[in-house]
């Protein structure tokens, strides 16, 4: 749709995406101009379903939490409870001796639990600690947004026979060294098992990156906006990517 109400075609769509990414134009006008807004909210009015909201994945009931004392502001839990409806019931323990003689033990209803990083050493030779599996040694990674860019740039090339254009990030990346970026960024060890595999399922994204552009967000920044989501608590769609999947079966 344009400002005459006649259709818009494919490449009229690529033009105003790539004006809107680059910043000359507003995200009205480009909402306005290709009709996408009024889509959104005529499907919105008859489908509540897919009208905004906040993702919680489905969260309900009441989290065991097991912490240090004063290491959680109360506001800061209280807060969370209003905005998913999870209650949240702290335990306190006074040291780590403590936190390791319970989960020995057994049964201890915890859901989530803060021990010190010193401790991570001791609960990897326990077995108390779930591995990453290195089998898959190597990944694709794309920043959603970048994803989302070329999917809707691709409507441009639709076909029949299909035209087929891989969404992927540009880089083979090591699955052990992503995860030790992390750590550091996170002041955690993470625990491996396995060795990397003589291959992985990997995307070749170059035609994608010759149509649409490179994408904007290298991984580097995408491990640094992890970290700090994950910092500050940021919520979690409890989405695994099921990375380390060697079968194709998701």
């Amino acid at each position: 749709m344009t400002k005459d109400t006649s259709i818009i075609t494919p490449q009229q769509f690529v033009d105003e995406l790539r004006r809107f990414q680059k910043g000359s134009v507003t995200r009205r006008h480009f909402l306005g101009v290709t009709g996408l807004g009024l889509a959104t909210a005529v499907l919105g009015g008859a489908m509540p379903g897919l009208r905004p909201r906040k993702a919680h994945a489905a969260l309900s009931g009441t989290v065991n939490f097991t912490t240090w004392p004063n290491y959680f502001a109360q506001e800061n839990l209280d807060n969370f409870t209003k905005n998913t409806g999870v209650k949240i019931n702290v335990s306190i323990f006074g040291s780590n001796e403590e936190m390791l003689a319970k989960l020995q033990a057994g049964s201890t209803g915890w859901d989530v639990f803060v021990p010190t990083n010193y401790t991570i050493s001791t609960y990897k030779e326990l077995d108390l600690i779930e591995p990453i599996d290195l089998t898959m040694g190597a990944v694709n990674v794309i920043w959603q947004g970048d994803a989302n860019a070329m999917t809707l740039q691709s409507l441009g090339h639709a076909a029949s026979p299909p035209f087929v254009v891989n969404v992927a990030g540009p880089e083979t990346l090591s699955v052990r060294r992503v995860c030790e970026r992390l750590g550091e960024l996170l002041g955690k060890q993470p625990v491996f098992t396995g060795s990397e595999g003589p291959d992985a399922l990997l995307s070749n994204g170059s035609l994608g990156h010759k149509l649409f552009g490179y994408p904007r967000v290298p991984i580097g920044q995408l491990c640094e906006w992890i970290a700090a989501w994950l910092k500050r608590g940021g919520e979690l769609l409890d989405k695994p990517t099921k990375f380390q999947v060697r079968d194709g079966k998701f």
